[in-house]
């Protein structure tokens, strides 16, 4: 699984929202605090177990206590332009603090339910129930409660199909965050098969000349020390082409795409260039330095079976992997 995303997929309509919600439950109830970081955090330095964590980081930061007054600031705008009604005097006075704070007191303005329905960023149904952000703007209870309880609701894998594909309106979370990385890839191995079968060419066409001229050399009598002498500056090819992975490597942070090459090199060096699917393989590896086993298929274990850091962690059929746990547990 690269993420919670291949476990928790995109449903196809709000029928299907109970399953995956279902599923979240599951993995908290076998992972517990145990979380692979998302993909794009790792680059900052994030590792397994993450306290439990598996949304992306930028997720919350609009939650931070210290900058929650700015997103209430910033949503309180949203949510006083789109109130129904609302003449210009009304939306001046719930703009002020004093008029805000008055209207919440009297009730007279649902102020976590108008929010709810014009953020730019989900509330559940929770908060609005017990009027928090009113709370909050009351003085009630601090930046940190309302921080902890949209932190906690966000950052709930249960919420995940809510928050991503229902709110946010994602897709293919693949496609999305590394279209880019696996063109990149896909560009770089294209250039490498190219050079290699130019190399190739010039060799072949290289030894059949050198082939010639040494037997018109042989033929002429000229011994074997003088053929070498002038063959030598013949033989040359051109260097092997090492494609440049630096931008592609970075994305993912120090050592997390350590595999990318010798994996490269594996498939084309045996005459296998990767497929599409090969570079999905490549950034599922990017969590096997930190597991036990990684799972995955005969041709990619035997592309890195040379790697040291995945030295006994590879498993190559899906039948293996019980048994491969098992050996584990038992620590051999």
């Amino acid at each position: 699984m690269l993420h919670i995303s291949e476990f928790i997929t995109r449903p196809l309509t709000t029928e299907y929202l109970p399953d995956r919600r279902a599923r979240g439950r599951l993995l908290k109830q076998y992972c517990n605090k145990n979380a692979f970081p998302f993909i794009t955090d790792l680059k900052e330095g994030a590792k397994f177990p993450n306290n439990g964590t598996w949304m992306p980081s930028a997720t919350f930061e609009a939650f931070l206590p210290k900058r929650i007054d700015q997103t209430i600031k910033r949503e309180l705008a949203n949510t006083i332009k789109s109130v129904p009604g609302l003449n210009r005097e009304g939306r001046r006075k719930l703009g002020n603090i004093r008029g805000l704070r008055a209207a919440i007191g009297q009730r007279s303005f649902p102020f976590s339910r108008a929010i709810a329905n014009s953020s730019t960023f989900p509330i559940p149904d929770s908060v609005v129930n017990d009027r928090l952000f009113e709370r909050y703007i009351l003085g009630e209870i601090s930046s940190l409660t309302l921080s902890d309880r949209l932190t906690n609701w966000t950052a709930d894998p249960e919420n995940f199909a809510d928050l991503w594909y229902q709110f946010a309106g994602r897709e293919n979370f693949l496609k999305e965050f590394f279209q880019e990385t696996v063109d990149k890839m896909q560009g770089a191995i294209e250039k490498l098969i190219e050079f290699n079968d130019t190399r190739k060419a010039v060799k072949a066409k290289n030894e059949k000349q050198v082939a010639e001229i040494k037997a018109r050399l042989v033929s002429d009598g000229l011994d074997s020390e003088s053929i070498r002498k002038v063959l030598r500056p013949l033989r040359r090819t051109p260097k092997l082409f090492k494609p440049d992975y630096s931008s592609i490597v970075d994305k993912f942070g120090k050592g997390r795409l350590a595999h990318l090459e010798p994996f490269i090199d594996a498939k084309v060096n045996g005459g296998n260039a990767p497929k599409k699917s090969d570079f999905a393989d490549v950034l599922h590896l990017v969590y096997a330095y930190e597991c036990d086993l990684f799972r995955c298929d005969l041709a990619t274990a035997h592309a890195l079976k040379d790697f040291e850091p995945f030295a006994g962690k590879l498993v190559r059929r899906f039948v293996d992997l019980p048994l491969a746990i098992q050996s584990r547990l038992e620590g051999n």
